[in-house]
């Protein structure tokens, strides 16, 4: 039960993290480089994705790795890309 609560906290703090890149980076894009919003949403929501799979890789499921580094990214991404229509 203690490695499931670890790893509940774990992908909480991925999921923070997550949103601080994606609010950070559409703002970026938006403000400062003068990109149109749903342009930088689709990038922040690129860089948000990978940014969590990395952290999560990681840190929270660090003993999972059935496969090989871009067939996990290929597999992760294809699930995000899912959630995405939601978000814009």
């Amino acid at each position: 039960m203690w490695r499931l609560r670890k790893q509940l906290a774990w992908f909480g703090v991925g999921g923070v993290i997550g949103f601080v890149v994606d609010a950070g980076v559409v703002q970026l894009l938006v403000s400062k480089l003068g990109a149109d919003p749903y342009s930088g949403r689709l990038f922040s929501f690129l860089c948000a994705a990978t940014a969590t799979w990395l952290f999560n890789r990681r840190f929270t499921f660090r003993d999972l790795g059935h496969y090989t580094l871009f067939g996990e990214w290929t597999a992760i991404s294809r699930r995000c890309r899912r959630g995405l229509p939601s978000t814009m």
